[in-house]
């Protein structure tokens, strides 16, 4: 009898997290548009339907995104977090918002896309050592718990290092830009 509440329990989860997804998933086309009015605050997996800029601000007009999205200069994914308040701003391309479902991920490798990812909530805390995948060169930054900046590194590139060791910790913010993907191996 638990076993099969659990399981009911896990398929309403589902369905009800299905229905938020689809209700809250946003087709935004070039231009300006409120977070909070034309889309949600939240955590959304960003793709970009051709190439352009993606910025987005902080309801002070505080610049939290600008990266270049799709074709063969950008990204073609991105995690953004949107608070209410800001704005987006997308210029020469749109962009498919999806919620993204945060699940913490164990201490083992793993691969991160560009965009923001929070240290305790999306990945588990540990040392680490990450490499850019691809050729790709890009800003690698971890942030404490305050705000203050750990690890500011050109990750990969002629410029950057090929790879760097991070202590990551819960509260811990990691940014990743113009970086398609990076791989986090645990590091003794």
């Amino acid at each position: 009898w638990v076993a099969e509440q659990k399981q009911k329990q896990i398929e309403q989860e589902q369905k009800e997290w299905e229905e938020f997804v689809a209700n809250n998933t946003k087709d935004l086309s070039a231009g300006e548009h409120s977070i909070g009015e034309h889309i949600e605050p939240g955590v959304y997996d960003v793709t970009f339907n051709g190439s352009g800029n993606f910025f987005a601000y902080d309801a002070n007009d505080g610049l939290l995104i600008n990266e270049i999205g799709g074709g063969s200069y950008g990204v073609p994914k991105y995690r953004a977090v949107l608070i209410d308040g800001g704005k987006i701003e997308l210029s020469g391309v749109s962009a498919t918002f999806t919620p993204a479902k945060r699940t913490l991920l164990p201490y083992q490798e793993l691969e991160l896309f560009t965009g923001y990812w929070v240290v305790g909530i999306d990945v588990s805390n540990g040392r680490y050592k990450a490499t850019p995948l691809g050729s790709d060169s890009g800003n690698f930054f971890v942030f404490n718990d305050k705000g203050y900046p750990k690890t500011n590194e050109i990750l990969g590139g002629d410029y950057g290092v090929s790879e760097v060791v991070v202590n990551l910790n819960d509260g811990d913010l990691i940014q990743l830009s113009s970086l398609t993907s990076v791989k986090f191996t645990p590091e003794d």
